[in-house]
């Protein structure tokens, strides 16, 4: 990757976590559950954390080590997923730890590039990424407490498929509950309550000021 390139891509790299965070939402939900698809979900939440670590460090050497290390190891996990070899808490713990990390990584780069360059796009589409990140994170959150209670989380005889955990996170998290899927438990009420909350106060305080003050500039170097 030459030096242009290179910086383009670290210029874009919130506009891609966005796009492929929202991949990962969208496949998750409009694809039948499988092992190839819990491999491909995995595989762009994989990505996104890549880029956001390949784009976090300034060294071009570790961001090179970085990011060949950490797609070694997501990429044999994705591979273990697609043959079926890894148990569902297994899966699902990795899965919510990597969109856990993705915008722990990103949060840092993201309150640089504001007090660098002010609000600009990628400002704006790096809080977008990091809402549907946080959708991601209860709703594996969501899974793993019905996995670890051995209980449907919603209910029923049976445990709800990855692409109902996340529709219901996200309906739950924007506040516009169908009702077609409810907690059973305390524990899934409280946590739906909680993603209420957080979902409501990004969108109103996050996002709108950073919707609203776009185009100013960052604090002038000393």
């Amino acid at each position: 990757m030459t030096d242009s390139s290179e910086a383009g891509f670290r210029r874009q790299r919130f506009a891609l976590v966005m796009v492929l965070s929202l991949g990962t939402v969208l496949l998750t939900i409009a694809v039948p559950q499988s092992d190839l698809m819990r491999a491909a979900v995995l595989f762009l939440q994989s990505l996104a954390l890549v880029i956001a670590l390949v784009a976090a460090h300034d060294h071009a050497a570790l961001r090179r080590t970085t990011g060949i290390l950490a797609l070694i190891g997501l990429a044999a996990l994705c591979l273990l997923t697609a043959l079926g070899t890894l148990a569902d808490d297994v899966r699902v713990t990795v899965s919510l730890l990597v969109a856990i990390a993705t915008p722990a990584v990103m949060i840092r780069g993201l309150i640089r590039l504001l007090r660098e360059r002010g609000v600009v796009a990628q400002a704006v589409f790096g809080a977008l990424a990091l809402y549907l990140q946080f959708g991601l994170i209860f709703a594996f959150a969501a899974a793993g407490i019905g996995t670890a209670q051995g209980t449907p989380f919603f209910g029923g005889p049976e445990e709800a498929t990855l692409g109902e955990f996340v529709y219901f996170s996200f309906t739950t998290m924007s506040t516009t509950g169908y009702g077609d899927l409810t907690p059973a438990t305390s524990l899934g009420r409280s946590l739906a309550v909680l993603e209420m909350l957080v979902g409501q106060i990004y969108l109103v305080t996050v996002v709108g000021l950073l919707v609203g003050n776009i185009g100013r500039s960052g604090k002038p170097a000393a």
